[in-house]
This record gives C-alpha cells, structure tokens and sequence, in this order.
C-alpha cells in the first residue's frame, strides 16, 4: 500500500468515526493511530469505488473458506448513497 493511498484511508477512517468515537470514549489520537495501523496490517484493505470516484473502504481477512469484515467505512458525502 502507497503513502497517499493509506493517508486517504486514515482520513475516511478519522472522518467517519471521530465525532462518534469523541462522544463516548474521547478521541486519542495517539491510540487511534496505533489501532488503525495494526488493522492496516492485520487486514486486507480494498477501496470502494463509484465508477472511478474512491468513495470508501472495506478491511476483511479470509479464514477458513469464511470472510470476517472488519471495518467498511464511506465518505461522509457518500454516507447512505450506494450502500444499502
């Protein structure tokens, strides 16, 4: 995975989940960065895509013959348009 292709992830990551995260733990920073670095390595990552448009991403691993779905994470802009 590319620089730029994991800070995009991190900003979909950070975008969708900070104020939600801040409401009821509080946003560490610090263990948040920790945490999605480990699941970069840990997990498969794949972008979402709208024709050409990155409009998200999904963090998987395969087990078994069996496909554990981590995180699947949209753009804001994008939240609740394609997926459903």
């Amino acid at each position: 995975m590319q620089i730029h292709e994991k800070a995009l992830i991190w900003q979909i990551y950070e975008n969708a989940l900070q104020a939600h995260i801040e409401k009821i733990w509080g946003w560490d920073y610090a263990w948040q960065k920790q945490d999605f670095e480990q699941n970069i390595a840990q997990y498969t990552t794949s972008f979402i895509f709208n024709g050409d448009k990155i409009i998200g991403y999904l963090q998987y691993k395969v087990k078994k013959k069996r496909v554990y779905i981590n995180m699947l994470s949209l753009k804001y802009t994008d939240f609740m348009k394609y997926v459903g």
